[in-house]
């Protein structure tokens, strides 16, 4: 017997990255996989659907797929946005005008004004990467259904528990349902 709720995790690091995946279920008349992933994943979810469906028939399931990347071993570059400094700078002229005062900009200021500054990574993800990202939900599954399994006997164990105190209740009241049927035939 098996519960439904239960929870798994699975870690594995690369070289170029750590991926963290877990899994948590809740009751559910069917399959319903909810997957949180990050963008450069979402093209893997049919195979981590398939993993899912392979180790489970029922339940509402979370995926949540952490991944961190070493910056070290992703190429990235910082790339300014200038048709925005522009714009930011039209807009605190036309600000400092209106206010009457003198404008002097920084290049500080404008560069921690909101999506001046873009990082642009390469978001290819390797074979390596991939791999170890199934083998994250494999590990993670595996973890749900034993921590399932373990649930389900500790509520068979309850459920036997309560059966046989029930049964018992059940003895005492035939034996009580029989001195009231011979005291009620006596009178």
């Amino acid at each position: 017997m098996k519960s439904m709720t239960g929870y798994g995790h699975g870690k594995v690091q690369t070289l170029e990255s750590l991926i963290e995946v877990s899994v948590r279920s809740v009751n559910g008349r069917f399959l319903e996989p909810r997957f949180h992933l990050p963008r450069e994943y979402i093209a893997f979810e049919g195979e981590l659907k398939k993993i899912l469906q392979k180790n489970f028939s029922r339940g509402t399931m979370d995926v949540y797929v952490l991944r961190r990347v070493r910056w070290d071993q992703v190429e990235s570059k910082v790339v300014v946005q200038n048709s925005l400094v522009k714009e930011y700078d039209k807009a605190l002229r036309q600000i400092a005008k209106s206010l009457k005062t003198k404008f002097e900009p920084s290049v500080e200021a404008m560069a921690r004004m909101p999506d001046v500054l873009k990082i642009e990574t390469q978001d290819h993800v390797s074979s390596s990467e991939k791999k170890a990202l199934l083998k994250a939900m494999e590990t993670a599954c595996a973890a749900c259904v034993t921590e399932r399994t373990r649930e389900g006997a500790s509520l068979k164990h309850d459920m036997e528990k309560s059966l046989k105190a029930l049964e018992n209740l059940v003895g005492e009241i035939m034996k009580v349902r029989e001195e009231v049927k011979k005291g009620l035939q006596a009178k």
